[in-house]
């Protein structure tokens, strides 16, 4: 992993993600992108007219005027806050990569709605990371599912409260799909790093795909000894979350699976369980 990025906001969650993404490409070796999101000037007209009456606006004009000084001191903000929290760790602020380049942080700019931002950088990265709000903030979410569906790159998402570098003792929820298989694949570097892996599967490997066995095996080729945990597979999604909680595990990899991909926002069992509630860090890729 080379190029870690993170949405940047003048936001709890955004200080969150962005510590963690530096913490993590410190780790690794990599360098960072922080990508604030500029709303198009079509979206600044739908800021609250009654805010912006409040701060002082009447006419259409003003308004127009009041909506872009807001956009612009909001960008400012984020972009202070990335060299702020770059700078403190350590990392080096450069306009655009370089050959050899280690822990350089980069900022970026872009216009338009979270789904396309994350469909046209998302690819452009090897980890975006994300961090959920205690509360169910739309802005959190829409990010968070924008990365998911819309990169192809693996997620890290983090729980509230929640501010400490993961990936010390990894779980792998193996399920033998490959979905499963390709999170594991993206993130190696991350195992690679681990002081300890597990892989947990609920109940028999009995489905069509590689059993828990040969990823271990598949494991050792890159260093990594993997532990293996079979729960009985009464119920996989209680299964599992208590296992990732008796382990001691830091971090969860595995894959995410959508129901409906016309509607984008229809996630199902331990995907959306792992989404909404889960404490304890997890990496998700979706294809």
């Amino acid at each position: 992993m080379k190029v870690l990025m993170s949405p940047v906001s003048d936001r709890p969650e955004s200080r969150t993600a962005l510590k963690v993404t530096l913490g993590l490409a410190d780790l690794l070796g990599a360098n960072v992108v922080g990508c604030h999101l500029r709303p198009s000037r079509d979206k600044r007209k739908e800021y609250p007219a009654r805010k912006l009456f409040l701060m002082g606006g009447s006419d259409q004009q003003s308004l127009d005027e009041l909506a872009r000084k807001t956009t612009k001191s909001a960008s400012a903000r984020a972009r202070g806050l990335f060299e702020q929290m770059a700078g403190e760790a350590g990392f080096t602020l450069v306009r655009r990569p370089r050959i050899n380049l280690e822990k350089g942080a980069i900022w970026q700019e872009k216009v338009g709605t979270p789904d396309r931002i994350m469909a046209i950088a998302g690819p452009m990265s090897d980890l975006i990371v994300v961090s959920r709000t205690a509360s169910k903030g739309k802005v959190d979410r829409m990010f968070m599912l924008a990365a998911l569906l819309h990169s192809g790159r693996p997620v890290l998402i983090m729980p509230p409260g929640k501010n400490g570098i993961p990936g010390k003792r990894i779980a792998i929820a193996w399920n033998q799909s490959p979905e499963a298989a390709r999170v594991v694949s993206a993130c190696m570097p991350l195992l690679q790093a681990a002081e300890k892996v597990q892989i947990i599967s609920a109940g028999r490997d009995n489905q069509l795909g590689p059993k828990s066995s040969q990823l271990a095996a598949y494991l050792i080729h890159y260093g990594i000894k993997a532990e293996r945990i079979m729960t009985q597979g009464h119920d996989e999604s209680t299964e599992l979350t208590a296992s990732f909680r008796e382990t001691g595990s830091d971090l969860v990899l595995m894959g995410a699976y959508s129901r409906a991909r016309v509607r984008e926002l229809v996630f199902g069992g331990m995907t959306e369980l792992m989404l909404r509630k889960s404490s304890i860090p997890v990496v998700m890729q979706h294809h």
